[in-house]
């Protein structure tokens, strides 16, 4: 199995929020829940947000810069049986139809820091790394995830690559020399 850090196209349309208030409440529940993988939904209100110029069409799109990955209603259908109790979807309306911010919920220490090479915070955020090693045993079946050493990542498999690719979606890069973080030998 090979592992991906979910990347963002930039070539593609981003949104904007149509109010101070639906963006202030995005980031504040951004800090108290997204960035801890905490369950959100008793929280969530939809939130509404437009397409910047050029309108292109996106199945994906970052949220404010935040981080924080949203996903078309198409994209989600693909991609809903790799998601299940992994990831929470909260919907997004927008004027190129609902979206929902995935707030992944799957967090596991799997990261060999034996075998890996990195640089971390005296906490243990990783904040950058050469060689990012998973211990497959720690990962089993899982297909998104993210590492309690770096919370702002979240990671997919390539099966998840494999359907993004074949169904067509956009908005998200796959680069091998950017992006692909393991893949077995």
């Amino acid at each position: 199995m090979s592992i991906w850090n979910l990347e963002i196209d930039i070539d593609y349309t981003e949104f904007f929020f149509l109010n101070e208030e639906d963006k202030n409440s995005f980031h504040k529940l951004t800090q108290d829940y997204f960035e801890k993988s905490i369950l959100i939904s008793q929280e969530w209100r939809t939130l509404y947000m437009q397409r910047g110029i050029p309108k292109k069409n996106t199945d994906f799109f970052e949220i404010d810069n935040s981080g924080i990955f949203a996903a078309s209603q198409n994209a989600f259908n693909v991609l809903s049986n790799f998601f299940d109790e992994k990831v929470e979807a909260l919907l997004i309306e927008t004027d190129s139809g609902k979206f929902y911010a995935l707030n992944v919920i799957n967090v596991i220490d799997c990261i060999d820091s034996k075998t890996s090479k990195y640089n971390s915070t005296v906490n243990g955020q990783i904040v950058s790394y050469s060689l990012i090693d998973f211990d497959l045993e720690k990962l089993g079946e899982s297909q998104i995830f993210k590492v309690p050493q770096m919370p702002y990542h979240i990671f997919i498999s390539d099966e998840i690559y494999e359907v993004y690719e074949t169904k067509n979606l956009r908005g998200l890069s796959f680069d091998s020399e950017l992006n692909l973080v393991w893949y077995p030998e």
